[in-house]
């Protein structure tokens, strides 16, 4: 099961039961130990433990160590955060074959009867030739400050799609940055067509957490650390905010109402 789209994550809420009831032993496996994986085993896991099932889970990571880009304390709240959960990670290693119910890995491990979810990184959504236009290796393509390719300024590239320098480095991935980004590109679209200047995009870094259904790390505004309910609080608040419908947006307030009244009671 890959999640790169609403129709994955779909599919997995679909499948999940279904395996859940199919099998005494449950055993979920994750390619890649990335905060897309994490968020996931928290939730499978999650919903197994609501209906009084143990689940066990694996992930497989093929780097030395899983998120290299948090701090060390951040790091070490992650790790006990697994080891509290019962979760198993295996670095240095990677699947080799899947043949629809059983994992081979590098190390020579074979985990039998797994759900496996791929969680090991995004994918382009397109491919250009490359005298078309220039990429990363995950497939984001080189855009200008206005965030137009640079060799065809009438093509706009925003959000995951879009590799936007800042500050010498390449944004990450993030949903603040997809939609103020998509918004500017969308408007140089607008100005373009009644002749008017691009304007470039300058980029707010907002802050960001990983929600781990009882924990979380994360920063505010890039410097303040986040954890722990509070930040769970604040997700589920730009969760609320960042929705378009409203009875999604009160219900994530209030989640993040009711995180935050249990992190100050503590």
């Amino acid at each position: 099961h890959p999640l790169a789209t609403l129709a994955d994550a779909d599919k997995i809420r679909q499948d999940f039961p279904a395996y859940l009831a199919s099998t005494a032993q449950p055993h979920i496996v994750f390619s890649g130990a990335g905060y897309t994986g994490l968020e996931l085993a928290a939730t499978l896991g999650a919903a197994a433990h609501r209906q009084g099932i143990h689940c066990r889970i694996t992930m497989v990571e093929h780097g030395a160590e899983i998120l290299p880009f948090l701090s060390s304390r951040q790091r070490h709240r992650v790790k006990n955060w697994l080891q509290r959960h019962d979760i198993q990670v295996l670095t240095n290693n990677q699947i080799i074959r899947f043949d629809g119910r059983n994992v081979d890995l590098s190390s020579g491990t074979k985990l039998t009867d797994v759900f496996l979810c791929r969680t090991a990184g995004t994918c382009a959504p397109l491919s250009l030739p490359a005298d078309q236009a220039a990429a990363l290796p995950d497939g984001r393509l080189l855009v200008a400050d206005c965030l137009h390719l640079p060799d065809h300024p009438q093509v706009y590239a925003a959000g995951d799609a879009a590799a936007i320098r800042h500050r010498g480095d390449y944004l990450r991935k993030a949903v603040n940055f997809a939609i103020y980004s998509g918004a500017r590109a969308g408007n140089n679209v607008a100005r373009a067509l009644r002749n008017r200047a691009a304007l470039p995009f300058r980029p707010i870094d907002l802050g960001w957490v990983i929600p781990l259904m009882d924990d979380s790390v994360g920063t505010a505004l890039n410097y303040l650390p986040l954890q722990g309910r509070a930040g769970l609080g604040l997700h589920y608040f730009m969760c609320g905010l960042r929705n378009f419908n409203c009875n999604n947006c009160f219900y994530f307030i209030k989640r993040a109402c009711t995180a935050t009244i249990r992190s100050n009671a503590r």
